[in-house]
């Protein structure tokens, strides 16, 4: 552990793979830096995530076009990340908008399908592309997004 009471642990690169799954439920409890081949990894739950890149952009000002923040030890139980890249400005397809919105109302996959009628992996398929152009992992993440670039209404 170091100063902050975030644990690092040395991870080889082939034996990563076999244990994201325990990672990933370490990371629930507690934000975790992994060290792999002189590159760290940094895991954390969507909400410490969602609160470090708030906490950075709120204390950065970064308003450029890239978009990106710093690093900081405020959010996420102390660990130093840097948040990835976000577009100035994502551009959603008419079909990726309407995809979204009827997830973000509610609806499941399939039930976006039936009303639009198409196929449930068509609907997948859309939904892979906006988590793909807002750079997240969730949709529910892509939805926040979305909301908070004018690309769907407000709550």
């Amino acid at each position: 552990m170091d100063a902050t009471g975030t644990r690092h642990e040395p991870v080889s690169a082939t034996g990563a793979c076999g244990h994201l799954r325990e990672l990933a439920r370490q990371a629930a409890r507690q934000p975790l830096v992994l060290a792999v081949d002189g590159v760290r990894l940094v895991c954390l739950t969507e909400d410490a995530f969602s609160r470090l890149t708030s906490a950075t952009s709120a204390t950065s000002g970064t308003t450029g076009a890239s978009g990106t923040t710093g690093t900081t030890g405020a959010a996420g139980g102390g660990a130093p990340a840097t948040a990835p890249p976000r577009a100035a400005a994502v551009r959603l397809t008419p079909r990726e908008r309407e995809v979204l919105l009827l997830v973000a109302t509610g609806r499941t996959a399939a039930g976006a399908a039936a009303a639009l009628g198409v196929a449930v992996n068509t609907v997948s398929q859309h939904l892979v592309g906006v988590r793909r152009k807002y750079g997240v992992s969730s949709t529910r993440a892509a939805v926040e997004r979305a909301r908070a670039d004018g690309e769907l209404p407000p709550r």
